[in-house]
């Protein structure tokens, strides 16, 4: 990884996440999300996914859990900051 990029993990509750209709919210969906959203911080990536997949699902009922994480690498000038 390089500096300042980001690694997003997820389980399949994500991307199999299902509306009324039982489409999936899809890894398709999920990879133009997550291109949209590049220059955001960790957090915010995956806040905005889990309020797009909640939007995605509406009031259908969920069986899976929905779980994201994303890590960024900080050079360590941000790590020092961070620790101070």
């Amino acid at each position: 990884m390089g500096a300042d990029d980001v690694l997003v993990v997820y389980s399949d509750g994500v991307t199999e996440s299902s509306n009324a209709e039982g489409q999936f919210f899809g890894e398709e969906n999920l990879r133009i999300l997550l291109g949209s959203l590049r220059a955001h911080r960790p957090r915010e990536i995956c806040q905005e996914v889990l309020d797009q997949v909640k939007a995605h699902q509406g009031a259908a009922e969920q069986y899976d859990d929905i779980t994201i994480l994303a890590f960024q690498r900080c050079e360590d000038a941000d790590v020092e900051r961070a620790e101070a």
